[in-house]
């Protein structure tokens, strides 16, 4: 499980070999003045969503798109992880590198707190 702290943008790169159902969990925490790390609670945003895209360009569709509503969900003690779960959704693309990033909506304040690559290795079995 990945910890990412609110004070910096965090940097995953993940790793898949097509096909995978790999599930990732962000934990997330606030770092004080102090550098006393808490859990920081995620239902407080209104909105949380992550595109995955064959380049790093607002303007383009996304490949794929979660949201709360649809493949991200909150869990943990203190509600401060974010789990998601890949399919299939690489298995028909030939294609070896995508990238990501997650928004943070909470009323006008927008955050992107994680970014990165995702790389594909292509499998041979069917």
């Amino acid at each position: 499980m990945a910890t990412i702290q609110t004070n910096k943008i965090g940097k995953l790169n993940i790793n898949l070999i097509q096909g995978d159902t790999k599930k990732i969990q962000l934990s997330f925490k606030d770092k004080s003045p102090l550098g006393v790390l808490t859990p920081m609670d995620l239902t407080q945003y209104t909105a949380i969503k992550m595109d995955v895209k064959s380049s790093v360009n607002v303007k383009e569709t996304a490949f794929i798109s979660f949201d709360l509503d649809n493949g991200l969900t909150i869990s943990g003690d203190d509600n401060n992880i974010l789990e998601f779960q890949f399919g299939a959704e690489f298995y028909e693309s030939q294609r070896t590198e995508w990238f990501y990033d997650i928004k943070f909506d909470k009323g006008s304040d927008v955050l992107y707190l994680i970014k990165g690559m995702i790389t594909i290795e292509l499998s041979i079995t069917e």
